[in-house]
Formats: C-alpha cells, sequence, structure tokens
C-alpha cells in the first residue's frame, strides 16, 4: 500500500510541476525511484522519461490551449533533442551507477545555483 501511495503523490507531483515549471522528470521523478522506491539508477532514469512522455503531452495541451507553445521553438529544438536524447542513453549504458549519481547530482546543483543566482 505505501509503494501505491508513493506512485500517486509522485505521479502528481510530477504532473504538476511538469505543468506549472515545465520540470519533475528526472528532478523529482529518479530520486523518488531509485531512493524511495529503491529502484537501480540505470531503471530510474529510464523509466522517468517513459513517465516524462505522458505528463509532456498532456501539458502540452493545456499550455497549446493557452496559447503558450512556440511552435517553431519546438520543432527547431526537438530535432536535436532526440539526437541528443539518444546518444545521452547511449553514455548512461556506459557508465557505473556512482558516476550515474554524481553527474546527476552536480547537474540539479548547477542548474540550483544558476536558479538562485
Amino acid at each position: 500500500m505505501e509503494q501505491i501511495l508513493i506512485y500517486i503523490a509522485a505521479g502528481l507531483t510530477a504532473g504538476f510541476l511538469g505543468g506549472l515549471l515545465g520540470v519533475g522528470g528526472g528532478i523529482l521523478l529518479v530520486p523518488i525511484f531509485h531512493y524511495l522506491l529503491k529502484i537501480p539508477m540505470h531503471i530510474a532514469v529510464g523509466s522517468s522519461l517513459g513517465v516524462i512522455i505522458f505528463t509532456s503531452i498532456a501539458g502540452t495541451i493545456k499550455h497549446w490551449q493557452a496559447n503558450n507553445v512556440n511552435v517553431k521553438l519546438v520543432i527547431a529544438v526537438a530535432l536535436f533533442s532526440i539526437i541528443g536524447s539518444y546518444f545521452g542513453a547511449y553514455v548512461c549504458e556506459k557508465i557505473s551507477p556512482d558516476l550515474l549519481k554524481r553527474i546527476f547530482a552536480v547537474i540539479l546543483l548547477i542548474t540550483a545555483i544558476k536558479m538562485l543566482a
């Protein structure tokens, strides 16, 4: 039952943050999957990406209705994001879980510092 409650809370929070700020998948779900649900780091990353698909679709629909989507920007960045994501996943397969955690933590820390500044 506790696991189901974590699923519900994680999903609602990730969805809310995704719609509100465009974040939630990696920032929130990877740590929840890994630390609370004890899922291996590589699987947490891949599973988070799977969830983000649906979060992104739902949030994009609502933002589209509010005329908050720059289609030219989406198209221009999407192609390169697909390519980058493919190669990122390839590299992810090749590194250890500990290194992946460290990289994840550094990226979160740098992002947090930049956002606060």
